[in-house]
Parts: structure tokens; C-alpha cells; sequence
């Protein structure tokens, strides 16, 4: 008889593709006895964030846990990867997948659309994402995970934790201009790249639980050795001081820039929060030399982020940082878990029945 159950199961297992409900029970107990624990939130949206798949290697061989994952813009991409293989190996092949398919000139301009709302249509981009997170919902990983997007109907901070994956991540990573706005299937609302609003969203691990955030920051720095060129500006010198070789350089910022910088002004006060919080351990990895469409370095780029995260966790190694955050861990453990009880899956038990 048990023979015959085994073999039912794992017929319905490989047929049905039902997965195990001690499996999703296990990753729900999960979240919640770590949920004051050690949480990362990662941010921006370019190639720089490959470095993070790398910090990820450090972190791992460093012994230090991922009890949480956030993410905003490419961090939403990176940790929702993570969060569902729980594995660096199978991580990092995953997302230079993803990059090298990102760096093909043919899809992008055959995604060229009139540019009333956007220079690209997104359904390139949409086929990029959904071929990675295939129909995988947030509440199905296997680690916690949220992320940020920017609900321009509502003019608001939006906070997923569950929902269609791979919606909501392109939605976090959709720059205003180049992609159209995502709508939200729940509501109809229109989303955008989180990180107009929030680009390095510790402050939301930290309200929802976290008691140690690791927060890893591949944002571009904005150049600030411009130009001082007085009460106005003429276009027309400014053009002839481009076309003239024997001209000194001027920097200016063009429309598009400034719209860009307006952006994100309101995100640089939240920042140097997050930078001073004493419950923030904040990273930023030496990316700066790196482009936005970069991705065909992802090697280059996530062995960067492993290098300089070798460096730090070592520090920390010997200053005792990772010990106390294990310890607390350990602590925590202990209490949360401690009226744990499953509850039984009544339909699940039908069909291994039979």
C-alpha cells in the first residue's frame, strides 16, 4: 500500500506539476520566523546591476543568510531570481541569459514604436521577462520578496508582495520614455520604474520586519563638475562650443537629463536616510566606469561586485559583524518558532490517496 502511494505521488508530481504543500508551507514558516532577521534590497536599473549577482556569490561563500529579498528596478530582477533558485550558480546563469539577450539590436528596433508615449513598445522587453519568470507568482518563492514600483494613476509608492512575478517586475524596471507603463491586472493603475520614488527601499524592509537590511546600491552617481554659465544660455553657443575641436569642453544638461534629474530628487534625501540608519548596512560596488546598456560585460561587471563584496564581508568577518548577525539570527530562530504547527492540505491528501 505505501508503495502504491509513493508511486501515485510521484506520478501526480511529474504529470500535474503540483507542487508539494509541505514545500509551500515550509517557504510560509520561513518567512515568518525570519522575518526580523537579515534582509537585502538592491536598486537601478542598468547593467551596473550585475554586480549584484556577485555580491550574491560573496555573501554566500561568506556564510551570511538571505532571509528576505527587495528590489527596485534591475533589483527587483536580481532578487526575484534569487529568491526563487536560492542557488548562485543557477542565479547567475539565469541572468546572464537575461543580459545577453538584452544586448541584441535586432529586437530593439524591431520594438521601435512612434514615440507618443514611449520609443519602444515593451512587448520585446514583456517577452524577455515573462521567458525568465515564466507564470511564477511572488507569493510562490521561495524566500519573501517584494518590490517598488511607481503608481503614477494614484501618484503613490507601491509595495508588491504577491501577484503575477514577471508584471510586476517589469513594471519596477520601466523607465519613463523608453517603455510604456505597465497596468496593474489587479487594478488598471499604471506603474512605473520604482525607483522615481523609492530607489534603495530599506526603509520598507525595515517596516516590514527586517532587523538587519543589507542594502546594495548600483545607482549612477549624477555628475555635479557642471558648467557655471551664468543667468542664460545660448543653444547656439553651446553648439559651437561641440562643433569647435579647439573649443574648451562645456558641460550643460540637456532637456532630457534635467527631466531625468528632477526624477529622482526626490529619492536622494531618502538615500542619505537609508546611508545614516544604524540598521542599514549600506554597499555600493566600484561600477561607476560602467554604461547603462552595458550588459554584454555581465562577467566583467558581476566579478567587480564579487571582489568588492569579498572585501567588505571579510572586514566584517573580523570585526565581528557577521557573527553578531548570526547570533541574532539564531536567537530569533528560536522564539519564533516555537508554537509552529502544519496544518494538513485536505485536497492534496485526495489526490495522494487517490
Amino acid at each position: 500500500m505505501q508503495d502504491q502511494r509513493g508511486a501515485l505521488r510521484s506520478v501526480l508530481d511529474r504529470k500535474l506539476s503540483i507542487e508539494k504543500p509541505e514545500d509551500k508551507i515550509c517557504r510560509s514558516l520561513q518567512g515568518r520566523r525570519n522575518r526580523d532577521l537579515c534582509k537585502s534590497t538592491w536598486n537601478h536599473a542598468d547593467s551596473t546591476g550585475c554586480s549584484q549577482v556577485g555580491i550574491i556569490k560573496a555573501l554566500t561563500e561568506a556564510g551570511i543568510p538571505i532571509d528576505m529579498i527587495g528590489g527596485t528596478s534591475i533589483g527587483s530582477f536580481m532578487g526575484a531570481l534569487y529568491a526563487e533558485e536560492r542557488s548562485f550558480n543557477r542565479m547567475k546563469i539565469r541572468a546572464r541569459e537575461w543580459c545577453m539577450d538584452m544586448t541584441s539590436v535586432f529586437k530593439k528596433v524591431l520594438d521601435l514604436t512612434y514615440p507618443i508615449t514611449s520609443m519602444f513598445s515593451g512587448a520585446a522587453f514583456n517577452n524577455s521577462i515573462s521567458c525568465i519568470f515564466k507564470d511564477k507568482q511572488i507569493e510562490d518563492l521561495w524566500i519573501p520578496y517584494f518590490n517598488i514600483t511607481t503608481d503614477i494613476t494614484a501618484s503613490a509608492m507601491r509595495v508588491h508582495t504577491d501577484g503575477c512575478l514577471w508584471r510586476y517586475v517589469r513594471a519596477s524596471m520601466s523607465l519613463s520614455g523608453y517603455m510604456p507603463p505597465m497596468c496593474d491586472p489587479k487594478d488598471g493603475h499604471l506603474l512605473m520604474d520604482g525607483g522615481y520614488i523609492n530607489n534603495l527601499p530599506a526603509d520598507v524592509a525595515r517596516s516590514m520586519g527586517a532587523k538587519v537590511v543589507i542594502a546594495i546600491d548600483v545607482g549612477s552617481r549624477d555628475e555635479t563638475d557642471l558648467t557655471n554659465y551664468g543667468d542664460s544660455l545660448s543653444g547656439w553657443w553651446l553648439l559651437w562650443k561641440r562643433w569647435n575641436p579647439l573649443a574648451d569642453r562645456v558641460k550643460v544638461l540637456n532637456m532630457a537629463e534635467i527631466q531625468t534629474r528632477l526624477a529622482y530628487v526626490c529619492c536622494v534625501r531618502q538615500l542619505e536616510m537609508v546611508m545614516n540608519s544604524e540598521y542599514c548596512e549600506y554597499i555600493r560596488p566600484p561600477i561607476d566606469r560602467y554604461g547603462t546598456l552595458e550588459f554584454g560585460k555581465f562577467d566583467e561587471i558581476c566579478d567587480v561586485g564579487f571582489q568588492h563584496g569579498n572585501t567588505v564581508f571579510n572586514v566584517w568577518g573580523r570585526s565581528g559583524v557577521i557573527e553578531k548577525m548570526l547570533k541574532d539570527r539564531q536567537d530569533t530562530g528560536k522564539t519564533k518558532t516555537s508554537d509552529v504547527s502544519f496544518p494538513r492540505d485536505t485536497v492534496y491528501e485526495r489526490l495522494l490517496l487517490g
